[in-house]
């Protein structure tokens, strides 16, 4: 049987399961135990946004609440994109998707994933909250492994007003989330929810990139029609 000590020098790209850089784990699955915590961001900032120079990066977070595909990299080639959090120095972790029609490996591969880059980047001095994604109830067993209890938390809950069964789901992960993992606040990112999350625990909303759009172009169809009147 070969092992890493076999290679005399190791060939490009030898790691791509970035088994180099192992951390704690309190679970059977091996899913890494982020530290807890504790900040609020201002505002969060969707991975490779730029912003104005006047902002002052500090007071908010790196979000990743968009498509699996435009942050494969940070797994990929996490060295190299450490700087993508180092401008802010606080960070959400990867939010890789688990379909409910994925097969479970997957759907516990991505968990993994997801906490693995979290430590990594806390090793590297960067604030780190754990962004908690769900499928269905075969995923409680470990999708919430790797949090400690009482940590603030972030969800999306772009999309989990519809269709029913999808608000259905939202419901029952958002209900066991807060059982097993009982965090000390929520951040959502999103808009309008099938519940009202706030008689479950506490928490602190940020508009969707595309409200924030939304409302950009409310305001200047506003100021032209004030101008034109």
């Amino acid at each position: 049987m070969r092992t890493v000590n076999s290679w005399k020098r190791l060939p490009g790209n030898f790691d791509a399961l970035n088994t180099f850089n192992l951390f704690g784990i309190d679970n059977d699955y091996g899913i890494p135990t982020l530290r807890k915590d504790y900040f609020v961001p201002e505002w969060l900032l969707p991975v490779k946004q730029r912003v104005s120079g006047d902002v002052d990066m500090k007071k908010g977070a790196v979000h990743f609440f968009v498509d699996d595909y435009h942050f494969e990299h940070v797994w990929t080639r996490p060295v190299q994109t450490l700087s993508l959090v180092k401008k802010t120095g606080r960070a959400l972790t990867p939010d890789f998707s688990l379909y409910a029609e994925y097969p479970k490996v997957l759907q516990v591969w991505n968990t993994y994933r997801s906490r693995w880059i979290g430590c990594y980047w806390q090793s590297n001095g960067i604030e780190v909250l754990p962004s908690v994604t769900w499928a269905d109830e075969r995923s409680y067993e470990f999708c919430f492994a790797g949090i400690e209890k009482g940590s603030i938390v972030a969800i999306s809950t772009v999309g989990a007003n519809r269709p029913k069964e999808v608000r259905e789901l939202f419901i029952a992960g958002f209900e066991k989330m807060v059982e097993v993992i009982e965090p000390e606040l929520v951040l959502a990112y999103g808009e309008a929810t099938p519940i009202k999350l706030e008689d479950y625990v506490k928490v602190q909303w940020y508009p969707s990139y595309w409200k924030t759009m939304r409302d950009i172009v409310a305001k200047k169809k506003k100021k032209e029609e004030n101008v034109n009147a």
